[in-house]
C-alpha cells in the first residue's frame, strides 16, 4: 500500500511538471519586441505579471491551492496575454463568492485557458473566455463544477472522444493532448474516480470544459506533495 501510494505521488508529480506551459522563450521575445517599441510601461508590467507567473508556477511538488489563487494567477496570465495581443482578448470569471477559499489541484483551470490561447486564438476575432466557478451537487455530496468555454472553432470530435472515454489516457503519438490527459489522470489519481473531465463544443461554436472537483475529498488532502 505504501509503495502504491508512494508511485502515485510520483506521477502526480510528473503530471505536474508537463502541465507547466512552456512559453518563457515567448515571454522573453515579447519582451525584446516591446523594447523596439518604446513601451516601457508595457515592458514593466509584462516583467511584473511574468514574475508572478513564475512564483506560482515554481511551487514544490504537487499542490493544493485555494480557487482565488488559482483565478488571480490566470487573471495574472491574461494580463501578460492582453500586452502581447493589445484588444484581442476578453475574459469574464463568474464565480460564487462563497468558494474562493476551497481547495483545487494548482494548473487544473490554467491548462484548458492557455489551450484556448494555443488553439483558439485568431487574428480575425477576438478571443472570449467565460469561466464560471459554482457549488455543486456531486454524488451526494459537495462539490465545485468548473465550466471554461471560447469562442474558437472547438476540439475535434477524437479529442473529445478520448478524454470523456472511462479509461483515463488520451494521449496521442505526437503528444498533442498531454495537458488534457495530465488533467484527466490527475483528477483520477487525486479523487480516486474516473469523469470528473467531460470535452464537448459549446453553440455555436467553440470549445467547452466541465471540471468536477470533490469537496468532500479534496479537503481531506495535504496542501502539497513533496
Amino acid at each position: 500500500y505504501e509503495e502504491k501510494i508512494a508511485l502515485q505521488k510520483a506521477e502526480l508529480k510528473y503530471l505536474q511538471m508537463q502541465i507547466k506551459p512552456h512559453f518563457f522563450l515567448n515571454a522573453l521575445t515579447t519582451v525584446s519586441s516591446l523594447t523596439y517599441k518604446n513601451k516601457s510601461e508595457d515592458i514593466r508590467k509584462f516583467v511584473n505579471a511574468l514574475s508572478n507567473h513564475l512564483r506560482y508556477m515554481l511551487k514544490s511538488g504537487l499542490n493544493m491551492v485555494s480557487i482565488k489563487e488559482e483565478v488571480e494567477y490566470i487573471k495574472n496570465y491574461f494580463c501578460m496575454q492582453e500586452i502581447k495581443f493589445p484588444n484581442s482578448v476578453f475574459y469574464v470569471f463568474d464565480m460564487d463568492s462563497d468558494i474562493e477559499d476551497e481547495q483545487i489541484p494548482q494548473f487544473v483551470i490554467h491548462t484548458f485557458i492557455e489551450n484556448s490561447f494555443k488553439h483558439a486564438m485568431t487574428f480575425e476575432e477576438p478571443l472570449s473566455v467565460f469561466v464560471s466557478i459554482k457549488r455543486y451537487s456531486h454524488n451526494n455530496g459537495e462539490a465545485v463544477k468548473i465550466i471554461i468555454e471560447d469562442n474558437g472553432e472547438g476540439f475535434p470530435q477524437d479529442v473529445i472522444e478520448a478524454a470523456n472515454a472511462s479509461t483515463a489516457d488520451c494521449k496521442d503519438s505526437g503528444g498533442h493532448k498531454v495537458g488534457i490527459y495530465n488533467v484527466k489522470r490527475t483528477l483520477a489519481l487525486f479523487y480516486g474516480e474516473n469523469g470528473l473531465l467531460k470535452l464537448s463544443n459549446a453553440e455555436p461554436s467553440g470549445a467547452r470544459v466541465e471540471i468536477i472537483i470533490p469537496m468532500q475529498r479534496g479537503d481531506n488532502h495535504d496542501s502539497s506533495y513533496s
